[in-house]
């Protein structure tokens, strides 16, 4: 039998065989590179390791990730050259520091490749719109460019630029393993840029935490502070017990004022919670709050209470105290009604005046309306409904319904 026929079976043999090799290498570069990601390494570490994966495993020397700007131009973030990989501004590409190319993944000419998933430059010499970076390329010897765009969805934020040293066809395999390290770059951006987003927005949220504890707490009693101390200057010469009692008053609000500051910047319970419930700590909070023996305070407890989440508590006393001071401050009322209503599945708490009232649709926040924005966001914090009623002339009520999510 001729020998002609085995031979293109063993050629055919080895050449599966070194088919299966490079996929099970592959497979490899592609488990570390995730097992590298699931560990969360810092970003730049990682996204090295993938440029170096990609240099390695397609035969080349260097390249470099870019990642886009708004006005299109591309910024260096990482440079891989010779074993070495280099932060963008330190990198000796001349495009580091300015970019070279404006649109730099839209050469003209480039092809498709890889199923269309990256961009083929096959002589860089032949792109005008390359001049800039010529000298670069023949210091090292490079012929072409392979593109792989960075993208998140269908959102593009860079690209992966594997400069090509030798004339050689990549097989599609080495293709969709670029594409496939180049998607977990992207992706290790994007959990970065959502991480930062994140804790931007917490530091807003602890932002807001802290004004609201600010104005609820130390603005409010050192208004009351202020108060009794004016009372006590009013009465000095002709009611002198009174002005004793002021004063005195005043240094227990201003001893509670700091109290509160300190809880308030470690987001501890108010003071006024302290080893009691919301029913008992209501009524002390109305005694605070320099009303006045000219305004009549009615408190009452409606049906059989139960625990409250404490969170809860503490911004439901937040709102009692914001609603107590509006009508001490603004509605000028004789009377004042505050219930705290329990039912089988929600709780009701109440603060209504007879005092002047106003349109509630008018009130300016950057005017002194921002105890009404401190009330709705401690109404949403604890997925309460916050109602406020009023209109001129017919006084004012302050309603925080909360359903059984508040109720321990």
């Amino acid at each position: 039998m001729p020998a002609f026929p085995y031979r293109i079976a063993r050629t055919a043999i080895a050449e599966r065989g070194a088919v299966e090799e490079l996929s099970r290498g592959q497979l490899t570069v592609l488990t570390s590179t995730l097992a590298a990601l699931a560990q969360q390494p810092e970003l730049e570490t990682f996204l090295g390791l993938i440029l170096k994966c990609i240099a390695e495993q397609l035969a080349t020397h260097s390249a470099g990730l870019w990642l886009r700007d708004e006005d299109g131009s591309g910024r260096m973030f990482i440079d891989y050259d010779n074993g070495k990989l280099k932060p963008g501004p330190m990198s000796e590409h001349p495009g580091a520091l300015q970019p070279a190319v404006k649109n730099f993944l839209q050469v003209s000419g480039a092809r498709l490749v890889a199923g269309g998933m990256a961009y083929l430059v096959d002589d860089i010499y032949a792109r005008q719109e390359l001049e800039p970076l010529w000298g670069y390329f023949r210091q090292r010897h490079i012929k072409g460019l392979l593109m792989v765009p960075l993208k998140f969805g269908e959102t593009q934020i860079g690209s992966i630029s594997i400069r090509i040293v030798e004339d050689r066809p990549f097989s599609e395999a080495e293709l969709e393993l670029a594409v496939a390290l180049t998607q977990q770059a992207a992706l290790a951006i994007q959990l970065r840029r959502l991480a930062d987003s994140a804790q931007r927005a917490a530091v807003a949220q602890e932002r807001n935490r802290l004004a609201r504890e600010i104005h609820d707490t130390l603005a409010q009693g050192f208004t009351g502070v202020i108060l009794h101390l004016e009372a006590a200057e009013a009465a000095l010469t002709v009611r002198p017990r009174e002005t004793s009692a002021a004063i005195e008053r005043a240094k227990l609000l201003a001893r509670q004022s700091l109290a509160e500051a300190r809880r308030s910047v470690m987001a501890l319970r108010p003071a006024a919670l302290d080893g009691v419930d919301l029913s008992q700590a209501l009524p002390r909070l109305i005694d605070g709050a320099a009303l006045g023996p000219e305004v009549r305070v009615a408190f009452s407890v409606v049906g059989e209470k139960h625990a409250l989440d404490p969170n809860a508590e503490a911004n439901l006393l937040r709102i009692a105290q914001e609603a107590v001071n509006n009508a001490r401050k603004h509605a000028a009322a004789s009377e004042l009604q505050v219930t705290l209503a329990y039912d089988r599945g929600s709780v009701c708490l109440s603060v209504a005046d007879n005092g002047r009232g106003f349109d509630p649709h008018s009130v300016n926040v950057g005017a002194g309306g921002f105890g009404f924005v401190s009330m709705q966001e401690r109404a949403d914090a604890m997925s309460a409904q916050l109602a406020v009623v009023s209109s001129p002339g017919t006084g004012t009520r302050v309603t925080v319904t909360l359903g059984e999510k508040a109720v321990t």
